[in-house]
């Protein structure tokens, strides 16, 4: 899987995985370093620089927003485990 930032520079993720449903966003504060991908189930964190991807399965994350470069903050709504729903913050150091 290959992203394209600029018309320069070309990131290549030697990991696959796939997509679950038609919502798909991207965060990120610093491009050079890593990478979010929420889609309608998981969040993945691509990290550049060691090419790894880590998958954070189930989440279901309705809405997100960077606090500063290390936090983020998540909105999670789990159908089946409605003790699990609410605001979230993630460390993502």
């Amino acid at each position: 899987m290959t992203y394209y930032f600029t018309q320069i520079k070309e990131y290549t993720v030697k990991t696959q995985f796939t997509f679950v449903g038609k919502r798909i966003s991207s965060l990120t504060t610093s491009i050079q370093d890593y990478l979010i991908i929420i889609d309608e189930q998981d969040m993945y964190y691509i990290d550049y620089k060691s090419d790894e991807v880590l998958k954070i399965p189930d989440l279901y994350i309705k809405g997100a927003q960077f606090l500063d470069e290390r936090y983020l903050y998540a909105l999670i709504q789990k159908k089946d485990k409605m003790d699990q729903c609410g605001l979230h913050i993630f460390d993502l150091w």
